[in-house]
């Protein structure tokens, strides 16, 4: 999958914030999988304001150098980054409507099934994309 920074030099406060903030929200996560009830939705919110960061991060600044690197990457970069928008989002909303959350829902629709689900179509994605 081609990223924001596909022909220029990798910036360390970029990347950083990036991996910085992956690993608050899925420790955010586990830390709220192992929490008893009344903690769980603190370690919840803080892995989602953790996710906006990501968000922040995928489309400001990782969006502008795909924009200075020509109409094609910028192209593949924005498809790329709706998709992983999309698929983040509904980790959170999962977990929040799942088993660990409010329960509408049990483990055969939770987390499992669309960590599966989301490998396989990012896979077909990368292999729609040009180039």
């Amino acid at each position: 999958m081609l990223t924001g920074k596909y022909t220029l030099k990798l910036e360390g406060g970029i990347t950083a914030g990036l991996l910085g903030s992956q690993v608050i929200m899925i420790l955010s996560g586990l830390i709220a999988d192992l929490s008893p009830t009344e903690n769980r939705w603190f370690w919840y919110i803080a892995g989602c304001v953790a996710l906006l960061v990501v968000y922040r991060l995928m489309w400001k600044e990782l969006y502008e150098k795909a924009k200075i690197q020509g109409p094609e990457l910028t192209a593949a970069y924005r498809a790329s980054a709706v998709y992983l928008s999309v698929q983040w989002l509904l980790y959170p909303l999962v977990w929040a409507l799942g088993t660990p959350g409010l329960a509408l829902f049990g483990p055969p629709a939770d987390l499992g099934a669309l960590h599966h689900s989301a490998h396989r179509l990012q896979g077909r994605l990368c292999l729609l994309q040009p180039g």
